[in-house]
């Protein structure tokens, strides 16, 4: 399993687990928050707030991720999920991700999730 990385958050005073997806077919990022259960959460999972986390498992467990700063003091802390590895997002936003700048007359693209332009070597990164 990939773990899936997010970020806790407060959505109407409520914990949650804020995460962000470029889709692959549409210049488009998807944010979709997905609510936390604070009974079943463990070690003081509200510390978690602000936090980087990850996916712990396929129930819907999340810890803080290694590479966050906080990382030895949190270890400990578990996030739950509202009905585990089922849960339904409370909130979907989708923002645009408008097209980088190009030269005039050069060819852009949205492909698998990132903007290409077409150049002598064939369509590249914009």
């Amino acid at each position: 399993m990939t773990p899936i990385r997010g970020k806790m958050v407060r959505l109407d005073g409520k914990l949650v687990i804020r995460y962000e997806a470029v889709l692959w077919s549409e210049p488009t990022r998807q944010i979709l928050y997905w609510p936390l259960s604070e009974d079943r959460s463990t070690g003081g999972a509200f510390r978690l707030e602000g936090h980087l986390l990850v996916t712990l498992d396929d129930h819907g467990g999340w810890g803080v991720a290694p590479e966050d700063r906080d990382f030895w003091v949190l270890k400990n802390a578990r996030a739950v999920m509202l009905n585990g590895g089922k849960t339904e997002a409370v909130r979907v936003e989708r923002e645009p991700i408008s097209c980088p700048k190009v030269r005039a007359g050069v060819k852009t693209r949205w492909y698998e999730g990132e903007w290409q332009k077409l150049t002598k070597k064939g369509w590249v990164r914009a």
